[in-house]
C-alpha cells in the first residue's frame, strides 16, 4: 500500500499492490486474487465511510475492457476505486482509492 497525502495530513489517495519482496525472497507474480483486493479495499475505505454510490447500473462494480487490460470501478460521492488486471489472466495488479474531498499535494 502506497499512501497519498494532503498538505494537512490526511490521505487522500492509496494504491494497493502485491509486495515484491520481503525476507530475502523476490515475488515475480504481481497478481492478487480479486476477493483478497476487494477485502483490502473494503478495510481501507470502508462501505459506511464512502458515501452513496453516485452510478448504480445494478452492481456496486462495473468493468471497462480495453485490448488486453479491464478496469474494474466503482463511484460513490466520497470516493472512487478503480482496480486494474490483465484481461487474459486472473488476479488483479493494482487498485487505486482516490478521496474526492481531499486534494493531494
Amino acid at each position: 500500500m502506497m499512501p497519498s497525502y494532503t498538505i494537512d495530513g490526511q490521505v487522500c489517495q492509496i494504491e494497493i499492490e502485491k509486495r515484491h519482496y520481503s525476507n530475502d525472497t523476490a515475488f515475480l507474480d504481481s497478481k492478487l486474487p480479486h476477493e483478497e483486493m476487494i477485502q483490502i479495499i473494503d478495510e481501507l475505505a470502508p462501505p459506511s465511510e464512502r458515501g452513496p454510490q453516485t452510478m448504480n447500473f445494478g452492481r456496486e462494480y462495473m468493468s471497462e475492457y480495453a485490448g488486453n487490460s479491464v478496469t474494474t470501478f466503482a463511484d460513490y460521492k466520497n470516493v472512487s476505486i478503480n482496480i486494474f488486471r490483465e484481461a487474459s489472466s486472473a488476479g488483479d495488479i493494482v487498485a487505486t482509492i482516490q478521496w474526492k474531498n481531499r486534494k493531494c499535494q
